[in-house]
């Protein structure tokens, strides 16, 4: 009967027009409790995970299946009432209904009212500042912030970040969806990404910048920069739909991704998505530049570059996906190669026929979910790899890298304790080119990992929710990794420089160069005062130790912030 029940759910689910296809702000709580919900409570086969962000929609409706089976066996999960309180336009239930519970005396279904609303009109409901309920419309629009005061020891003076901003998300005639975000940000970052930074002239994340001096803090070494993202998609049917925007993608189950990641700045995008049967099927066609602003004087053009990319994701039963990537990353002097926009040809013969120009990159990714406990996943990329070139002469263009990891569940049958260990290995000169456009990289920033090439690298993460409102979180990154000498000879991990400047065709060995070893631990206490309000205690520790004195470099910092409906950003390198 139980069973029956939630096949009905899922299925009822999976067969109605949910087209509103808004997505989850990455860093957000919500990934946390969706990760648990994908290991522990896999039902039907219609979320694909490796997909993100994911769709507000998708963890919405898992999160109501969930909710109806633990009904009926009596047990209820309090995080589930995050989930529907976060997304209440996607429980199944229509915005004049919406409309209708918030003006009843009692709290009906699964839609919750605020106890105190403000001025009657602003938070209604716990998670939105202003809503709107009309058939066929709804929208919501909600205040972003992040405040952070976070002292160095190490005499380095004071790190901050000072982010506010808005967001407004909203969806008409179950065809169109439409987010937009903007966000005015001043920071000072540890020494270690103002290195970066100085190195690339791209703040991590970020694009256009200005030097900034705080008067509050009396530092200097600050950054003033904005961001904004947006998107509109259109669901042409039931099962496909198109997107134009401005953001970032990531494919994979991981912390990292050696596919795609969302490290780098946002970039303008065009994706066609696909979902029927076991299968979800995305096409990304992408419009990007090799530089930043502050790589050249005065008002001019920016050179571009361009990506298109598909993932194809199936769902082998409930709890087992394999997903199969490829990417082409290329310039034609400011045009688009229109032979890519083909959205079901296999894009390397194409390359292939046009003479080999381009940068091609080939993945796999895939995940096993085991005893509702247990999820085990990986990601293989080839950028290139002859195999008669195998015999250990070190052949340069062997290029190639792996990931393996896996997530815990209740570790140690702690409840709501997750462990994740994952560890990724890239072989030298992987996602660079001859020319230094074609590279895996936008702005002067990775679009895979944020370590470049010519690396290996362990991390553990722990994170522990005793109650809804509390979350501890332990990450420890360990970085091996080998940097280039001051020669100009290129040696594999710096993936801006072309590879025509390497040393040699043969001998190339993994972590050859100038070899350190990074430590980076990062503890985070988060208390949740109210809806996506959390009040943070953060403290980290970094220390890089290389061959080369000069590169060495330690932090250690400790500070307090407050986020209203923002995620926090580690710079985890």
């Amino acid at each position: 009967m139980r069973l029956g029940f939630v096949i009905f759910l899922s299925c009822w689910f999976c067969g109605q027009a949910l087209t509103q296809h808004n997505r989850i702000t990455s860093g957000m709580l919500s990934a946390d409790i969706g990760k648990r919900l994908d290991i522990m409570h896999r039902v039907g086969d219609n979320w694909h995970t490796d997909i993100r962000p994911w769709t507000r929609a998708d963890l919405a409706q898992r999160a109501v299946i969930v909710d109806s089976f633990e009904s009926l066996s009596g047990r209820k999960d309090g995080r589930l009432t995050y989930i529907f309180n976060d997304n209440n336009e996607h429980l199944g239930i229509t915005p004049p209904r919406i409309e209708a519970i918030l003006n009843e005396p009692q709290n009906t279904e699964r839609i919750q009212k605020s106890k105190r609303p403000f001025l009657k009109h602003f938070y209604r409901t716990p998670a939105n500042f202003f809503e709107v309920n009309e058939k066929d419309f709804y929208l919501r629009l909600n205040p972003l912030l992040n405040f952070d005061i976070i002292p160095s020891w190490k005499k380095d003076g004071t790190y901050f970040n000072n982010r506010r901003g808005v967001e407004i998300r909203g969806g008409l005639d179950d065809r169109l969806y439409f987010y937009t975000n903007i966000i005015e940000s001043q920071s000072r970052f540890p020494n270690y990404v103002r290195s970066v930074i100085n190195e690339t002239k791209a703040v991590p994340g970020a694009g256009f910048f200005k030097n900034h001096t705080s008067k509050i803090f009396n530092e200097t070494g600050a950054h003033d920069y904005l961001l904004s993202q947006g998107y509109l998609g259109f669901q042409a049917t039931k099962h496909f739909g198109l997107e134009l925007g401005h953001g970032r993608h990531f494919i994979g189950n991981g912390i990292r991704s050696l596919l795609l990641s969302d490290f780098a700045n946002d970039y303008f995008y065009l994706t066609f998505n696909t979902k029927i049967w076991k299968f979800q099927y995305k096409n990304i066609f992408a419009e990007m530049t090799p530089n930043t602003p502050r790589d050249q004087r005065g008002d001019e053009l920016l050179v571009k570059k361009y990506l298109v990319a598909h993932y194809l994701s199936l769902n082998l039963g409930r709890n087992a996906t394999f997903g199969f990537f490829e990417s082409v990353s290329f310039a034609r002097a400011n045009q688009f190669e229109f032979q890519y926009l083909n959205p079901v040809i296999f894009y390397r013969t194409v390359e292939q026929g046009l003479g080999s120009p381009d940068n091609v990159l080939l993945g796999i990714n895939g995940k096993i979910n085991i005893a509702r406990r247990l999820q085990i996943y990986g990601q293989l990329v080839l950028d290139e790899l002859k195999l008669d070139e195998l015999s250990g002469d070190g052949w340069w263009a062997n290029k190639f890298g792996l990931q393996m990891g896996f997530t815990y569940a209740d570790f140690l049958g702690i409840d709501n304790a997750d462990l994740t260990m994952e560890g990724n290995f890239v072989r030298p000169f992987t996602y660079a080119h001859r020319d230094t456009i074609s590279n895996f990289a936008h702005a002067n920033q990775a679009l895979a990992h944020p370590l470049g090439a010519n690396f290996a690298e362990v991390i553990v993460d722990l994170k522990y929710r005793p109650s809804p409102k509390w979350r501890f979180a332990l990450r420890t990154y360990i970085m091996n990794y080998a940097g280039d000498r001051n020669d100009g000879v290129s040696l594999g991990n710096n993936i801006l420089i072309s590879t025509n400047d390497r040393s040699s065709d043969y001998g190339h060995e993994y972590l050859q160069g100038i070899k350190s070893t990074t430590l980076l631990t990062y503890f985070d206490i988060s208390h949740q005062i109210a809806h996506n309000c959390f009040v943070d205690f953060v403290t980290s520790y970094r220390k890089q130790d290389s061959d080369d004195n000069l590169r060495d470099l330690s932090t250690v910092y400790a500070g307090f912030g407050i986020r209203v409906n923002m995620g926090r950003r580690v710079n985890a390198f």
